[in-house]
């Protein structure tokens, strides 16, 4: 990781595009949910928020907490989504409140027992 061990600064496509024109996350097409209608994005393109199906969550630094690192955007799915932790944990909720639940599920793993 760049910048002192923090993630790109900046929330959806803007940090996404720093980490793919870095060279961490180069694929253009994995920027893409495979559930959405398909659409041919050319590689090269740079990540927006009309290419992106993900949300991105910017600053977080390797000494933070878990947390939601990246989900899918609210239209990819009905009642259903997908959460990427910041430990690169990856689980799927269920139902409308999928999202909370995904954050839920992030503040218990880092509550203390």
């Amino acid at each position: 990781m760049e910048y002192k061990g923090n993630l790109p600064p900046y929330d959806n496509a803007k940090g996404l595009e720093m980490l793919r024109s870095g060279g961490y996350l180069e694929n253009i097409r994995m920027f893409a949910c495979p559930s959405v209608e398909k659409r041919h994005i050319p590689d090269g393109s740079q990540v927006t928020e009309e290419v992106t199906d993900y949300c991105y969550k910017g600053g977080l630094t390797e000494e933070s907490p878990i947390q939601l690192l990246m989900w899918d955007k609210p239209d990819n799915h009905k009642d259903f989504g997908n959460a990427l932790y910041s430990d690169g944990g990856v689980q799927g909720f269920k139902g409308k409140d999928w999202l909370d639940k995904a954050a839920k599920a992030a503040k218990e793993v880092n509550s203390p027992k």
